[in-house]
């Protein structure tokens, strides 16, 4: 029992960045229409993967949308809202499969939650985790670094204050320092 590679049986799970996804942000809640209708595509490579039409009345959702068969479906999903501690109206969808709360429906076979479409996060494939390699990999993306360990750092973007920049490359060099104090130990 344990060892390596004894917790990973997500290894070959599909990720949640393979799957077209559909975000309750992404709709139209305003009063002013009764109606709302908008349509939502998936580009990869400057062509698209898929489309669907989302017609939101009230407390559900119409989408429309062509299988790769060629069969137009159509689907119903609810609608719920919770209410934050500081006000507001907060929108979710409903899984059809499982009534879970949810903020993106990913599609597979049809829209489901990520549980329900056996998905993982990308995050769950990374092998080795040190405290706040996340953190530092966001911020190297930030200023538009590479963003691997071994290359240096970036320089300041046209228009970043200081203190911003300062503040990125300190935690990119904690990191650092975290991931050589690791593999000095590991050797």
């Amino acid at each position: 029992m344990g060892g390596i590679g004894s917790g990973l049986w997500y290894r070959d799970a599909t990720k949640t960045s393979e799957l077209m996804a559909l975000d309750v942000a992404a709709l139209d809640f305003s009063e002013t229409a009764p109606l709302k209708t908008k349509t939502l595509r998936w580009l990869q490579n400057e062509r698209c993967m898929g489309s669907v039409n989302c017609t939101v009345t009230g407390s559900t959702i119409m989408l429309d949308y062509v299988l790769l068969d060629g069969r137009s479906v159509s689907a119903f999903i609810e609608l719920t809202t919770t209410h934050p501690q500081f006000g507001g109206v907060r929108r979710w969808f409903v899984c059809p499969d499982c009534g879970r709360r949810c903020r993106l429906l990913h599609f597979a076979s049809a829209f489901k939650c990520r549980k329900c479409v056996n998905a993982v996060y990308p995050s769950q494939y990374d092998y080795v985790r040190l405290a706040g390699e996340a953190k530092a990999k966001r911020a190297r993306e930030q200023l538009g670094a590479a963003v691997g360990l071994d290359i240096a750092f970036a320089t300041k973007p046209k228009g970043m204050h200081w203190k911003t920049y300062r503040k990125l490359e300190q935690l990119v060099w904690n990191a650092d320092v975290a991931f050589e104090e690791y593999i000095q130990a590991r050797l």
